[in-house]
């Protein structure tokens, strides 16, 4: 029942075009969550927070919490196997009671090139986060992540149904 106030003022650049329903994190993920021990109890940094529709959150949170890398550097999980992924990703959606999962997986590609497009203009733009993001190569590691994506996107959708 949330209704912000018609002149609120969001940070657009990761927002999803057009709001949405909910007010989304926009950048959903391990390193934006507080946990004791194992459990997670709160999502903090809330500073790119915008209307946007509920899946819009979900497949980024998909993306880092599955993880959806592809990458031997920093996946948990054997590059050349991708079950757990498929597995995590349907009890992802299982847990959040997400019914609708159709097209989720250009969601998440979206999510991802959105990222790309942002740490690429925010470095262009000086923003120093953004800079130091560039400067460690985070735009080509994005796009070896939509890579991946794409090339298991049959096994991710078989997984969703």
């Amino acid at each position: 029942g949330f209704m912000p106030p018609a002149d609120a003022r969001w940070q657009t650049v990761a927002a999803a075009p057009g709001g949405g329903e909910v007010i989304c994190h926009n950048d959903l993920a391990p390193w934006n969550t507080v946990f004791v021990g194992q459990r997670p109890v709160a999502f903090i940094d809330w500073d790119m927070a915008a209307p946007g529709p509920r899946r819009w959150d979900v497949a980024y949170a998909l993306w880092h919490f599955v993880p959806l890398y592809g990458d031997e550097e920093s996946d948990p999980f054997p590059v050349d196997v991708f079950e757990p992924r498929g597995r995590r990703t349907r009890l992802f959606c299982d847990a959040y009671e997400l019914s609708d999962r159709e097209g989720l997986v250009d969601t998440i590609i979206d999510r991802q090139f959105g990222m790309r497009t942002m740490v690429e203009k925010g470095a262009e733009a000086g923003d120093p986060a953004l800079q130091r993001l560039w400067d460690l190569g985070a735009p080509d590691g994005i796009k070896r992540q939509v890579d991946y994506v794409e090339r298991h996107r049959t096994e991710l959708e078989r997984a969703l149904d």
